[in-house]
């Protein structure tokens, strides 16, 4: 019989969560409680039992089928904490008015149930005014992320020579950091076809991604002109989480000998350690200003209104390669912000409490507090759907890695497109390598930071 945490949590991107997460574990083992944790995407290929929990907190919980996703991971639990971490997103989603079941920024129907964590009195207002949460069901504790930026935690992260040194980047070369949101580009089908997904831009991801391949064509080619003319920088180029492998990036990073394409450790690894910061859409330009930091922001074309990132309405943004290059040869310390500190103030709660302790308050509150428990039929999970959902997943990525019984069963008798299938299989797969974190990875993280608390 596995053994039974206090606190479960259930994570979906690595570089986005783990840490924050590990963070705040280690805060409520100080405290004496108990902490696991499952990532969702290996669920994918084979099945995992679930872990029992008194408490889960889970990465997100739009609807009722994601708080059953959600649940499905545990077991022996009746307290769920959203951990949301989706708060920034485009203009065209914030300003619907509808509360459908598939929206990606809204709280609906039986998760609303759960406990939501909110970084700031902005999510408070658009979950109360617009979808109709329970205020006493939000707790605003500020963004964990950005704790990593205060004095103590900063020395969680690797010294800049040693990711250098393990990347063969020359230690005197100035790094200029792109941070990509080029998420759209190259995606799957499995991606753009989710409902979740196309509501992010009011459902018009083609659209989206138009813009996205312009843009990031034009950006990766200022970024050759700029190695080419200046022999003291390198560009390190960090894909988005869940952007696919894109052959055109690869060649440039073999023609280009300064240029390099890495995707390991969390963004604010890399925030820390590059000279220079550029970026296109990312809502990590909150870490950046956390970090004190600047950064430029290169819009090559611009983003309708309706994709633009909420955040970003009113910034200072850099359109041709002559701007990027008088930012990046400029003095980095003369340059202003571009955006203005006010609307991170409406964003992001900062106080001298850090939010992974706030965090931790509102999660023991939850857990000694039985008040917190949801009703069994709304969070109930039947096993014989669990299993049924990871047979029906083994067998299709058995039928598509098999080109016979692909061309059999996939597209002859189900009518499926078995070139599409295997475009979201290998997807699935790279996604899975990322993601999945062994239980000595997990624990390195948290001896790292129980030093500094």
């Amino acid at each position: 019989m596995k053994k039974a945490y206090d606190f479960v949590f259930v994570y979906e991107v690595k570089n986005r969560e783990l840490e924050n997460d590990c963070l705040i574990a280690c805060e409520l083992e100080k405290r004496g409680y108990s902490v696991g944790f499952v990532e969702t995407w290996a669920q994918q290929f084979w099945h995992r039992k679930a872990l029992p929990a008194k408490v889960a907190v889970g990465f997100a919980m739009y609807n009722e089928n994601v708080l059953h996703f959600i649940a499905s991971y545990v077991t022996d639990c009746s307290k769920f904490v959203n951990m949301q971490w989706e708060q920034v997103i485009s203009n065209g989603a914030r300003e619907r008015s509808d509360d459908r079941e598939d929206s990606s920024i809204g709280i609906v129907g039986k998760a609303q149930n759960a406990r939501h964590i909110a970084w700031g009195e902005n999510t408070v207002s658009a979950l109360t005014k617009k979808y109709g949460v329970p205020k006493e069901h939000i707790r605003v504790t500020g963004h964990v992320s950005l704790d990593f930026f205060r004095d103590n935690l900063r020395r969680y992260f690797l010294p800049r020579e040693e990711i250098l040194k393990k990347y063969n980047i020359k230690k005197e070369k100035k790094i200029v950091l792109f941070i990509s949101s080029f998420a759209t580009v190259g995606a799957p089908a499995i991606v753009k076809n989710d409902k979740l997904y196309q509501s992010m831009f009011v459902e018009k991801v083609d659209a989206y991604e138009d813009i996205s391949v312009k843009s990031q064509r034009t950006v990766l080619d200022w970024f050759v002109r700029y190695l080419a003319k200046n022999k003291d920088k390198a560009v390190v180029y960090r894909p988005h989480p869940a952007e696919a492998k894109n052959p055109y990036i690869y060649e440039i990073a073999k023609r280009n000998e300064r240029f390099y394409v890495i995707d390991d450790y969390s963004i604010k690894q890399w925030i820390l350690i590059s000279d220079f910061i550029l970026t296109w859409v990312s809502t990590s330009i909150a870490e950046i200003y956390s970090s004190g930091k600047n950064c430029g922001i290169l819009r090559p074309y611009e983003i309708p209104y309706e994709f633009d990132i909420e955040i970003y309405n009113g910034a200072k943004m850099i359109q041709d390669f002559e701007g990027m290059e008088s930012l990046l040869n400029s003095s980095y310390m003369d340059r202003s912000f571009p955006i203005d500190e006010a609307v991170f103030s409406r964003y992001y709660s900062i106080e001298s409490k850090p939010s992974y302790i706030r965090i931790s308050d509102f999660l023991e509150e939850i857990y000694k507090d039985e008040s917190y428990s949801l009703n069994a039929e709304v969070i109930k999970v039947s096993d014989v759907r669990r299993v049924l959902s990871n047979v029906k997943q083994y067998f299709i990525h058995c039928m598509v890695r098999i080109p016979i019984l692909r061309k059999l069963i996939l597209e002859r008798i189900f009518h499926k497109d078995g070139d599409e299938m295997m475009q979201n299989y290998r997807y699935t797969k790279n996604m899975i390598k990322k993601n999945d974190s062994s239980k000595q990875e997990i624990e390195s993280i948290k001896g790292r930071i129980r030093k500094l608390l």
